[in-house]
C-alpha cells in the first residue's frame, strides 16, 4: 500500500502541475476585442481605369467576404481549442480529487495500520515461542509443562538445581513444602527461601535478562519478594503461563532499550 501511495502522490503532483498549467493558459489567453488596423500597401498607387471599376468592386466585395469569413473560422477554431483546454482542465482537475481522496485514505489506513502495528508491538511484544522457560527436574512440573506448551511456549526445559540456572530466559522456582504441620511447614519454607536469596545474592543475575516466577501454594515473605527485582508468584499452573508473559515482556523491552 505505502508503494501504491506514493505512485498516486506523485501522479498527483504531476496532475495538479498541468492542471495550474491548463488554467494559467485559460486565464492569459489574449481576446481582440478592437478592431485590426486598416492595411496599409507600401506598393505606388495605380489609377484604375474606370470601365474596370465594376469588377474590381466585385472582387474587392468577395475578397473582403472571405477574409471575414476566414477570421470567423479562426476564431471558432481557436475557441474550439480553449474549449478543449478548459475541459481538460476540468478533466485533470477531477482525476485530481479523486486521486487526492484516494490517497488521503489510504493515507488515513496507512497510519492506522501503522499506530496498530506498533500498539501491538508494545502491548503483545511477547511471542510466546520465543521465550526460553526453565523448569525445576523432580519437583511435579509436568502439569506446568503442559500448561505452557497449551499457551503457545515452544522453549521449555528443565535444569537441575538452582547453582545452574541458565542466565537467559524465565526460571520457575518451586517453593512448597510436603510436611503435615504448619510448623513443619513454615520451617521448610524458610530453608527454601533461603536458599533461594542466596542464589540470587551469589549469582547476581541480570533483571534485564533472567527473570524468577515462584511456583508456590504458600506464603512468601516480603523478603524473598523484595530481594530480585524481576520476581512475581504463581500459585496455579494457569498462572504460571500468564506470569511468564509478564515477566517475559519485561525482558524483551530491556533488550529492544
Amino acid at each position: 500500500m505505502e508503494k501504491q501511495l506514493n505512485v498516486n502522490l506523485r501522479v498527483l503532483f504531476v496532475l495538479v502541475l498541468a492542471g495550474s498549467l491548463l488554467a494559467a493558459g485559460v486565464l492569459g489567453w489574449s481576446v481582440v476585442t478592437g478592431a485590426l488596423p486598416p492595411y496599409k500597401s507600401t506598393s505606388p498607387a495605380a489609377t484604375p481605369d474606370p470601365a474596370d471599376l465594376p469588377e474590381l468592386t466585385s472582387r474587392v466585395n468577395k475578397l473582403e467576404n472571405d477574409m471575414q469569413f476566414t477570421l470567423r473560422d479562426i476564431a471558432w477554431r481557436m475557441d474550439q481549442k480553449l474549449l478543449i483546454v478548459s475541459w481538460g482542465a476540468l478533466g485533470i482537475s477531477a482525476i485530481a480529487a479523486i486521486l487526492g481522496v484516494q490517497s488521503l485514505n489510504d493515507l488515513r489506513k496507512m497510519a492506522k495500520e501503522k499506530l496498530q502495528a506498533a500498539f501491538d508491538e508494545a502491548v503483545y511484544a511477547v511471542n510466546p515461542a520465543n521465550i526460553p522457560v526453565f523448569l525445576p527436574v523432580n519437583k511435579n512440573m509436568d502439569v506446568i509443562q503442559r500448561r505452557l506448551q497449551l499457551s503457545g511456549f515452544k522453549k521449555v526445559t528443565y535444569y537441575t538445581d538452582l547453582d545452574h540456572i541458565p542466565e537467559q530466559g524465565v526460571v520457575v522456582v518451586s517453593i512448597n513444602s510436603t510436611k503435615k504441620t504448619d510448623a513443619e511447614r513454615e520451617t521448610e519454607f524458610a530453608k527454601l527461601e533461603a536458599q533461594f536469596r542466596s542464589v540470587i545474592k551469589k549469582n547476581k543475575f541480570d533483571p534485564a535478562r533472567t527473570a524468577f516466577i515462584i511456583y508456590t501454594t504458600g506464603k512468601i515473605s516480603g523478603e524473598t519478594l523484595n530481594c530480585y527485582e524481576n520476581l512475581v508468584t504463581a500459585n496455579m499452573p494457569p498462572t504460571v503461563a500468564n506470569m511468564v508473559l509478564v515477566v517475559g515482556r519485561g525482558l524483551i523491552n530491556e533488550e529492544k532499550k
